[in-house]
């Protein structure tokens, strides 16, 4: 007779910024939760992740069923915080000149495997 365990651990770890990942991978939460969110089975997202185990994304995926609202609001909260962090960065001066020498050196690099005809 098989004895039922009544609760089950999921493979989820909060680091110590807040972010979710799949334990013992660098993998964060949301990443599955966008891939099972674009119609992605579990077997596809194990493509996309070879490195997680399939159970382990079978139990990300059924957390995110049971918590769906918890879950919505830290991919929301999450999303506010790469916008705040991509904002900081592009806005920072040394970031806009480095991008301008850049895009700069691309032009020019262009420009000279293309010459104009």
């Amino acid at each position: 007779m098989i004895v039922l365990k009544t609760i089950q651990n999921v493979p989820l770890t909060q680091t110590a910024d807040g972010t979710i990942r799949v334990t013992g991978s660098r993998v964060s939460f949301e990443a599955v939760v966008y891939q099972y969110d674009e119609e992605n089975s579990a077997e596809r997202i194990h493509e996309s992740f070879p490195s997680l185990r399939l159970a382990d994304i079978h139990a990300v995926i059924s957390y995110y069923l049971n918590h769906r609202d918890q879950v919505d609001e830290y991919v929301h909260d999450q999303q506010k915080r790469a916008r705040t962090v991509r904002e900081d960065i592009e806005s920072d001066p040394a970031y806009k000149a480095r991008v301008g020498e850049l895009r700069a050196r691309i032009r020019s690099r262009s420009r000279s495997q293309h010459p104009a005809k």
